[in-house]
């Protein structure tokens, strides 16, 4: 049982030291992602995602996704394909948090 509170000690200790990483300005991050919406269609049914973010000053970033997202709905005896398109734009005000993690 000591093992395991040492462990816990430990590991809050070190997450305490690590460092997250650095919101540089004009950094950029490109996110891309695919997946299934229901288990019994893996191949009729899935979703497409991609996003670019870019971050500004004092923590602030842009934020721009696509997605496409396909699904067949049953209705009867018919198989109906529904098709969704989402795009997302944003921007991010950094309001709480540790002002050392972000650059002026």
């Amino acid at each position: 049982m000591s093992k395991y509170i040492i462990a816990v000690i430990l590991a809050c200790f070190v997450s305490s030291i690590i460092q997250a990483q650095r919101m540089l300005p004009g950094g950029k991050a490109v996110e891309i992602s695919a997946g299934t919406l229901i288990a019994k269609n893996l191949d009729h049914d899935y979703f497409l995602n991609a996003g670019l973010n870019v971050n500004a000053k004092s923590g602030n970033y842009f934020l721009w996704a696509l997605e496409y997202s396909r699904m067949r709905t049953s209705y009867k005896d018919m198989k109906i394909p529904v098709e969704t398109y989402l795009t997302e734009a944003g921007y991010s005000l950094y309001l709480f948090g540790d002002r050392k993690k972000c650059f002026p």
